[in-house]
């Protein structure tokens, strides 16, 4: 009695399985890729994504994108079970560019004929070939330099053996530029696309730029007979190359902004001024005790010219013009009109040329964080203020450490 039971389950289990394997759904699109669909590829990638996915895609689905031009491809093939996979199945759409410099179609239909057959026999395939029907192979081709006759005899054998399969199989006529090529009498290849809808015996179905046609439901029966075309008018404005530019301004903008603060905590050359606006830095950062920063304000406002210099104990620093240690190039000044010196820890800032710092009477003993007025011979105003320099790095560090000890 255990057996039985047990051979009960195995048996419902096995046809579970088989239920589950059959239900397998397989959606597969060929997009050619070609120059020729160059004018309207954005209507086309919005077709393929507003409505041929919409309508015919579901979730546990397998979706497989393949493209054409000199040679077929896979651009994607996976399960359609999340919504992360739908996003990579959308970008790969979204990837396509039609730049393809010939249209090899019979190779395309050869590719799509073993692709199809490589997958699973038991699961549904619903193919989608999106195509003007221009048949123009590269020289690398084995069909290349085959007349018509032979070129049409091999893509109706492909397609009869597609039609054999009983494979689902809509053909969506893109315009291409086979009435271009008509009227200009400028070769552009071979014609197939009424052989391969004949051989495919499938309606088809014609792709308009305005996209007013709706992709074909699964659960519903073929279109009737294709409609006239509908009349032409100014295609739709699209947006999507203006919103990758701002994307990627905007990311280039991120990125410089970023490598400049990182420069700015390495204590390195330059600081930005979004951060400290106006800030120069005129040496390399010397690491010590005794660095001092000198900042130059004009009218009120920083300026983008200050000094960082190391004033080690009993050593003379010069402040002035162009030539000084702590040079001053705000405005038009001589080299050495002061001096400071470290005095045993205590900054003493000396004016050696007193015409230029009119507010000064004496030297100043410890002249950190005071204000020094400097008046150029044409009545031009700087303040200085020299201040201890603390790397940002060590600021950090400090904040850090006043936390932790918090």
């Amino acid at each position: 009695m255990k057996v039985t039971a047990f051979s009960a389950v195995l048996f419902f289990s096995l046809l579970c399985a088989v239920n589950i394997a059959a239900d397998e759904s397989e959606l597969l699109v060929m997009v050619d890729t070609s120059e020729s669909m160059f004018p309207f590829f954005d209507d086309l990638v919005d077709y393929l994504i507003k409505d041929l996915l919409k309508d015919n895609l579901q979730d546990d689905d397998y979706f497989h994108l393949l493209s054409f031009a000199d040679e077929p491809q896979v651009e994607i093939a996976n399960v359609i079970d999340d919504d992360n996979s739908l996003r990579r199945a959308i970008a790969a759409i979204l990837l396509l560019r039609p730049l393809g410099r010939y249209t090899d179609l019979i190779r395309a239909v050869q590719f799509l004929y073993d692709y199809t057959s490589s997958l699973p026999e038991d699961s549904t395939k619903s193919i989608f070939l999106l195509t003007d029907g221009i048949h123009d192979p590269p020289p690398e081709s084995p069909f290349y330099n085959w007349d018509e006759k032979m070129s049409r005899s091999e893509l109706l054998k492909n397609a009869t053996e597609i039609k054999k399969q009983g494979w689902s199989v809509h053909i969506i006529h893109l315009p291409g530029d086979a009435g271009d090529a008509a009227q200009t009498g400028e070769s552009k290849g071979t014609d197939l696309f009424p052989d391969l809808a004949e051989a495919l015996e499938t309606p088809v179905i014609p792709f308009t730029r305005e996209d007013q046609q709706t992709s074909p439901s699964l659960s519903e029966p073929p279109p009737g007979p294709e409609p006239p075309p509908a009349s032409t008018s100014a295609p739709v404005v699209k947006y999507r190359f203006i919103i990758y530019i701002l994307y990627t301004l905007l990311a280039l903008l991120l990125g410089y902004f970023l490598v400049r603060f990182i420069i700015f905590l390495t204590g390195n050359i330059r600081i930005p001024a979004l951060f400290a606006p106006g800030l120069y830095i005129s040496e390399s950062y010397i690491k010590g005790s005794d660095l001092l920063i000198m900042h130059v304000y004009y009218h009120e406002w920083l300026m983008h010219k200050h000094s960082i210099k190391s004033v080690e104990p009993g050593v003379f620093r010069s402040v002035g013009g162009r030539g000084s240690v702590f040079s001053i190039q705000v405005i038009d000044l001589p080299r050495n009109i002061a001096l400071i010196h470290n005095d045993g820890g205590h900054f003493v800032f000396q004016a050696k040329k007193e015409e230029y710092f009119p507010d000064l009477v004496d030297s100043i003993a410890d002249c950190l964080n005071k204000r020094i007025e400097v008046v150029s011979g044409k009545g031009q105003e700087v303040v200085l203020i020299f201040e201890r320099y603390v790397s940002p790095l060590e600021e950090i560090n400090n904040i850090m450490r006043s936390i932790r000890s918090s």
